[in-house]
């Protein structure tokens, strides 16, 4: 029964309708002796019209504000569910919570699949014993593995977009690397000058660009082989 409350409620309030209707133009010559049963049909009627506005247009506003929680990525977001009434909207928020309980699943695992990935990214280019330079598109950050910073003799592993961009000697490397990787966002290589803006570390370097796309064919991060001589 509960469940279909509000649905019961407005055939209720209709029939009540109907009935102070009749009462009303059916029974002109009645007088006063319809009058306590038409107050009470009318208050009876407004009480259930203040119930129904009170559920649907507080359930509206709280869907609304769990939306835009949504939508900005908040995904602890819920709807404060009322325990007295057990009707439909009781109902279709429960509903609303599980699916949000599941989304913040899906965002907890998806948010450690992306740090495994980053960690097993870091350890292997770590252990590689090619100068390898990760250019994080999201975070704007270039990260040095080992031999990359050996060949600057540097002990910073991150610098961001903006400091290597800011060397004017760099211009070449940028353009290139911006062709590469939002442009062609095909592997390409290059012989260029790249200096970084740590103890004035400059070095003439073959520069080997891979973009790794996602599915919407954005690049998200890309792998930049460095070393003084040729690939093979």
């Amino acid at each position: 029964m509960q469940r279909n409350l509000i649905r019961f409620c407005w055939f209720l309030l209709l029939g009540v309708y109907l009935a102070g209707c009749w009462l009303i133009f059916a029974s002109p010559g009645a007088g006063g002796r319809w009058l306590p049963v038409i107050i009470f049909v009318f208050v009876f009627s407004l009480a259930i019209w203040a119930y129904l506005t009170f559920r649907v247009f507080f359930f509206y506003r709280e869907l609304a504000a769990f939306l835009r929680y949504l939508y900005s990525g908040e995904y602890e977001a819920g709807i404060k569910l009322n325990t007295v009434f057990g009707d439909e909207v009781s109902v279709l928020g429960v509903a609303v919570n599980k699916a949000a309980d599941r989304l913040r699943q899906f965002d907890s695992l998806r948010a450690q699949k992306v740090s495994l990935s980053q960690r097993v990214t870091s350890v292997v280019c770590e252990a590689s014993r090619d100068g390898i330079v990760l250019a994080d598109m999201d975070k704007r950050e270039f990260q040095f593995n080992h031999c990359a910073r050996a060949i600057f003799e540097i002990e910073q592993e991150n610098i961001s977009f903006e400091a290597v961009e800011g060397q004017g000697v760099n211009r070449e490397f940028v353009e290139f690397f911006k062709k590469t990787t939002e442009k062609e966002k095909i592997p390409q290589e290059k012989k260029i000058t790249l200096r970084l803006p740590i103890k004035n570390a400059q070095a003439d370097l073959n520069v080997k660009i891979i973009p790794l796309k996602d599915k919407n064919e954005r690049t998200r991060l890309a792998v930049i082989f460095i070393r003084p001589e040729p690939f093979r």
